[in-house]
């Protein structure tokens, strides 16, 4: 049921991860990555190939460990610039700067010659569009000459600045070596080489954070007053594949909905006889600004609406009418209780054509925040499917994908339309519920679980599974659904939704799970996620440690007051037997009035990140260890919401002595549950035992129920 939005002022007592100030857009600054010869995310350009003119250096570094070493051309080839680049990506009409520190070599130092300057730092705005061309616009150059250099092997600061032109979505930013070329031009020009360390390029929607109480958005009260929110992509009336027309005679199947535990449609309801109060959203494929007649009776349980999809906000057109949408659609009226957002694919760098001629695809982290100034949605949104594909991505190399998307995704999302961490928006994503020519293979059990809970543990609020029914041939001949049989003209029932398949009873078990703990979940927002690396056979059968997503980090102690160790172990034989990734969200309290007096509690999800293209729940089972710290908190418990019952248990920890404790935990694969250090203050949102519940479990097993917080 949709409840009307509440004041929206609410603050927030809690040490959350808000911006972290100055965004640096260079990656790899400081050259520390890399295999000697090649410096990672930096090409090196030579004006005659010597693969020793640029490589990776510890002889003079300005911090760190390493430095770039970069080189003049051969001594019999003069006049050819050899440089370094990279890509970064830009908004338009914004002012950057490129800055980094450089020293003249001294067994090679800088000297001027007659022709170029021996140096130059430049920053240069292109157009990417979607077919792979390149369009070069205004290049801004500082020229550097012996002079700058005053002496050698030290390091001065140099920077050039340029506003990117009216069509410009990247620059490249570049150290030019010339050699100077002299006057004559001696037969064998000697090399010069310079150092270069700390590259930087502000982004232009870098904020001063914000530290005093959070204010809650229009999108975080809608789902507090709504719950979280399990969504599913419907097609209605469904497609007859026999009469190739949509069959308005078809039922929906209201009942079979409920089963799923989904809380809302993606799709209109007005014709689907939808039960009374019945969530509901639907994504808008055109630039209509209202709702339509139809739709109005049912616009109090409207929760979201999707204006489009997979827009590339690169291109500066998409985001120009990105926000004429938005606000128009505010201006309306309609949407007043409504969360307004966009979807786009997860993966930033994936671009391509499509309707219009139009650019379709993932967007950078800068483009991504200049659309959030400019349209303030009210929820980010993304897809990305970390399973089986036909090109054959390995599964470990689509979860770092995965992995990182969300990272992506959680921390733009804290950083709010402001950038400045004050008001953080929700952030959703869809679930894989479908194969095609791209993604043949549906998702295991243990995959269908862990897209749902790794999600919750970076902190999603919001989850669309996409497709519930099948669409028609319109979204291509091979698109169709795994929650429902389709048979195509061999059993002309399958289009509708009353053949459920295992994959349903899957869907559905993880829906339920989530639900479990989503009062809670909506109540709390993320402070941290870390990952436990686990372990897996290489293409030589060697065990190697799982590598970390970008953007993730490592779980150590200092993550934690309390947790010094956390370890875990494969029960079963998938991933050969050796243990599984675990990740560790970290949550405060969304509003201090929700747990009552108490002030920065802290609450963490444990999920068993270990999933296979083939594996159970079941056969995906860890143990998970954990060691403990208490010090002188006087804390031996923890509460745990139990994601199957959800029911609050109190767990008492193993004492070893002193102040330390250890907990043993078994959790299927994919799954997660939810626990808070038991201080004695409430546990927001956790369910409160009916009497008749509490008479029936009897004065023995009230103990492991707690109450709820107020809230």
């Amino acid at each position: 049921m949709k409840f009307r939005l509440s004041v929206i002022a609410l603050a927030v007592v809690v040490a959350l991860a808000a911006p972290a100030g100055a965004l640096n857009l260079v990656s790899n600054p400081g050259f520390e990555e890399g295999t000697g010869q090649t410096m990672d995310y930096w090409d090196e350009v030579y004006g005659m190939f010597d693969p020793n003119d640029a490589h990776q250096s510890t002889a003079v570094v300005n911090s760190g460990s390493y430095a770039a070493h970069i080189g003049s051309s051969s001594p019999e080839w003069p006049g050819f610039t050899n440089y370094i680049e990279q890509e970064i990506p830009v908004a338009s009409g914004e002012d950057y700067t490129f800055s980094v520190y450089l020293a003249s070599d001294s067994n090679a130092p800088i000297t001027d010659g007659a022709f170029y300057p021996p140096v130059q730092v430049e920053i240069q705005y292109i157009q990417k569009v979607p077919s792979g061309g390149i369009y070069n616009l205004t290049e801004h150059t500082e020229d550097l000459y012996q002079a700058n250099f005053a002496a050698t092997d030290t390091y001065y600061q140099f920077s050039v600045t340029g506003t990117a032109d009216p069509n410009a979505n990247y620059a490249r930013i570049r150290i030019d070596i010339t050699g100077g070329i002299p006057y004559p031009v001696p037969p064998n020009l000697p090399k010069e080489f310079i150092y270069a360390d700390d590259a930087y390029v502000e982004s232009a929607f870098t904020e001063t954070p914000h530290t005093g109480p959070i204010q809650i958005s229009k999108g975080n009260q809608i789902l507090l007053d709504n719950g979280l929110q399990i969504s599913a992509s419907v097609a209605y009336p469904f497609y007859n594949p026999v009469t190739g027309q949509q069959d308005s005679t078809a039922a929906f199947n209201w009942a079979q909905f409920a089963d799923g535990y989904f809380t809302q449609i993606n799709d209109s309801v007005a014709d689907m006889s939808a039960p009374a109060g019945q969530n509901w959203g639907m994504t808008r494929g055109d630039d209509t600004t209202t709702l339509g007649a139809g739709d109005q009776p049912y616009k109090d349980d409207m929760v979201s609406l999707q204006w489009r999809d997979e827009q590339w906000l690169g291109e500066v057109a998409w985001r120009d009418q990105a926000a004429a949408w938005f606000a128009g659609a505010r201006a309306s009226g309609d949407f007043d209780n409504t969360i307004l957002y966009t979807n786009q694919y997860g993966k930033a760098t994936s671009h391509w054509y499509g309707a219009g001629n139009r650019g379709y695809g993932g967007s950078e982290d800068e483009h991504l925040r200049a659309y959030m100034r400019t349209s303030q949605p009210d929820m980010l949104y993304f897809d990305y499917y970390p399973t089986k594909t036909a090109s054959g991505d390995p599964p470990l190399a689509l979860a770092r994908g995965f992995y990182g998307t969300l990272s992506r995704y959680r921390k733009l999302s804290l950083e709010g339309n402001d950038g400045t961490g004050e008001t953080p928006i929700p952030f959703g994503l869809y679930l894989q519920s479908f194969t095609d020519t791209y993604w043949p293979g549906a998702p295991s059990e243990s995959e269908v679980r862990l897209q749902q809970f790794a999600a919750w543990a970076y902190g999603a609020k919001h989850a669309t599974h996409f497709m519930y029914t099948s669409f028609d041939p319109n979204w291509g001949t091979d698109l169709h659904t795994t929650l429902f049989d389709w048979n195509g003209e061999s059993d002309p029932t399958s289009y509708t939704d009353v053949n459920p398949t295992t994959a349903f009873d899957w869907t559905a078990e993880a829906n339920r799970r989530s639900l479990n703990l989503g009062d809670s979940l909506v109540r709390l927002i993320t402070s941290d996620v870390r990952v436990i690396q686990g372990q897996y056979k290489d293409a030589s059968d060697i065990t190697q440690t799982t590598p970390l997503a970008n953007e993730n980090a490592a779980w150590d102690a200092s993550a934690d007051p309390y947790i010094t160790a956390i370890t875990a172990t494969n029960l079963g034989t998938e991933n050969y037997g050796l243990p599984g990734e675990v990740l560790v969200g970290y949550y405060g309290v969304m509003d201090e009035s929700f747990d009552g007096d108490a002030e920065g509690e802290l609450y963490f999800m444990l999920v068993n990140a270990l999933s296979t293209p083939t594996g159970s729940v079941l056969d995906c089972r860890q143990s998970i260890h954990l060691e403990f710290d208490m010090g002188a908190s006087g804390i031996t418990q923890l509460l745990r919401l139990n994601s199957d019952t959800g029911l609050l248990e109190t767990l008492p920890l193993v004492h070893d002595g002193g102040s330390l404790y250890h907990l043993d935990l078994i959790l299927d694969g994919g799954t997660g549950d939810l626990f808070k250090f038991d201080t004695g203050a409430d546990f927001v949102g956790a369910p409160i035992p009916e009497p008749a519940t509490v008479a029936l479990l009897g004065l023995g097993a009230l103990s492991l129920l707690r109450r709820r917080c107020r809230g």
